[in-house]
């Protein structure tokens, strides 16, 4: 008989454990934030979700965003975003996947992860790296920015 698949609730239940486990060895992780899948809410909670959405969409909300973001700034990145998939049974949509490619292309860490355990293992990889070091004029005289950023950089 097969273990029942954690729902995506469940695995946010695990990694606000984790969460709250890990916050005194790093303080970092009290910046992680959940945001809010409001289409979801939309389509599960009012009778004419089509017009809550388009409501939710005139106040700024977007499909896709991922589920998480660590606003720190580690191992070269801006910041951790992670998209939460159930183990089984999810599937990544084509406004998740163009928003994770566009957080990755301006400089950002994404996961898209299958399961709390996942996402738990790379918040700890991230955040046991080396600080992002910022590009200014007086990090860039130092040699404290790898080269390849060196030579993009125009004073």
């Amino acid at each position: 008989m097969k273990a029942p698949v954690p729902t995506e609730a469940d695995e946010r239940r695990v990694i606000a454990r984790f969460k709250q486990q890990w916050r005194s060895k790093y303080p970092e992780l009290a910046a992680l934030i959940l945001l809010s899948n409001e289409q979801r809410f939309a389509r599960a909670h009012t009778a004419n979700s089509y017009l809550y959405w388009r409501g939710m969409q005139a106040q700024g909300y977007e499909a896709g965003v991922p589920d998480y973001v660590l606003p720190v700034a580690k191992r070269g990145y801006f910041s951790l975003w992670i998209e939460l998939k159930r183990l089984r049974g999810s599937t990544t949509s084509p406004e998740q996947k163009a928003w994770c490619q566009a957080l990755a292309n301006l400089g950002h860490a994404v996961l898209i992860g299958k399961g709390a355990t996942v996402v738990c293992e790379t918040l700890l990889w991230y955040l046991q790296g080396d600080p992002t070091v910022p590009v200014t004029r007086e990090t860039v005289r130092a040699g404290l920015v790898p080269r390849e950023t060196r030579e993009r950089w125009v004073e």
